[in-house]
């Protein structure tokens, strides 16, 4: 048997695309505070020079309630291996009495 010609894939040519010239201004990036700026600013109206903006009463409640969250689930786990070991000493118990 003969073998098969192999297609050869066509190349799609490029288009270019030219967009009419619009009277609309192109957008210019928004000018930035220096460093020099930021510190007269923030000297001006008597803050610190680290302005990070940190709710530390979100964050104190948010470390409380991860605590109480691990304390809670030691407390199940605790909770869990008591209850195993009250049921398999029960087992024990019942598979040597010798009144079964």
């Amino acid at each position: 048997p003969e073998p098969l010609p192999t297609p050869i894939p066509e190349t799609p040519t490029p288009v270019a695309v030219e967009l009419p010239p619009t009277s609309t201004a192109l957008p210019s990036p928004t000018p930035t505070a220096t460093p020099a700026d930021a510190t007269a600013s923030s000297s001006e109206s008597g803050g610190s020079k680290l302005d990070i903006p940190i709710d530390f009463a979100q964050l104190r409640a948010a470390f409380f309630s991860g605590g109480k969250i691990t304390l809670v689930l030691f407390a199940l786990w605790g909770l869990y291996l008591f209850v195993k070991a009250v049921v398999r000493w029960l087992i024990r118990r019942y598979l040597s009495s010798p009144w079964r």
